[in-house]
């Protein structure tokens, strides 16, 4: 039996390509996801956080302690900004017209 050993190592590359593209999809999806469901979960806890008692929030939220640079609104239109850069960037990844 004859293998062409020059088609068989071309197949084989070709296999190893397509699965490191199917790794890096499925990490960049998986990506995507998370900062999808981080960004969400800002989202929610805004909400949630502005319903809280007046009376009640600074005794829950210790905002004296504040653990961040800006309001915790300001920080969630930066993530939100963050988000939809991220996501054109991995349009563009899938689109093949992102040098990486």
């Amino acid at each position: 039996m004859y293998i062409d050993l020059e088609n068989y190592k071309t197949i084989e590359n070709l296999s190893a390509m397509v699965e490191d593209l199917r790794k890096e999809a499925y990490a960049i999806a998986g990506f995507e996801k998370a900062i999808i469901n981080f960004v969400q979960s800002a989202y929610d806890l805004t909400a949630h956080w502005e319903n809280l008692p007046k009376n009640i929030e600074p005794h829950i939220t210790m905002s004296t302690r504040y653990p961040f640079e800006m309001s915790f609104d300001e920080l969630v239109y930066e993530m939100g900004i963050w988000l939809e850069a991220t996501q054109s960037r991995i349009q563009l990844w899938k689109e093949g017209k992102l040098d990486v």
